[in-house]
C-alpha cells in the first residue's frame, strides 16, 4: 500500500440560483414551505426548484404536494409540477 497515494479529485461547486431550494433529511418540512410560498408571493418568482438526494426525495415529494394541494397556497393550486433527472422538482406557474 506504500506505492499509492490518495488523489484529491477537485469538486466542481454549482452556484446555487436564487429560486434553488435544496432539501435536506435534518431540515424541518414547515421551514421548506414557508421559504417556497416567499419565493412564490413576494418574490414573485415564476418557477422554484427543489432539489433533493436519496432520503431526502420523499420529504420534497410531500412539499411539493403540500404547496400544491395544501392550504398553504390557495393562489398556486394551478401549478403543475415535474420531475427532472430523478432528484427535484421544479413548480411552474401556469
Amino acid at each position: 500500500m506504500d506505492r499509492y497515494q490518495r488523489v484529491e479529485k477537485p469538486k466542481t461547486e454549482s452556484p446555487i440560483n436564487d429560486n434553488d431550494i435544496r432539501i435536506t433529511t435534518q431540515g424541518r418540512m414547515r421551514n421548506y414551505i414557508t421559504y417556497a410560498t416567499t419565493l412564490l408571493q413576494e418574490k414573485g418568482f415564476e418557477e422554484i426548484a427543489l432539489k433533493a438526494m436519496g432520503k431526502a426525495i420523499n420529504k420534497t415529494v410531500m412539499i411539493v404536494e403540500l404547496i400544491n394541494f395544501g392550504d398553504y397556497s390557495p393562489r398556486f393550486n394551478d401549478h403543475r409540477y415535474f420531475v427532472t433527472e430523478r432528484i427535484g422538482y421544479i413548480l411552474h406557474g401556469v
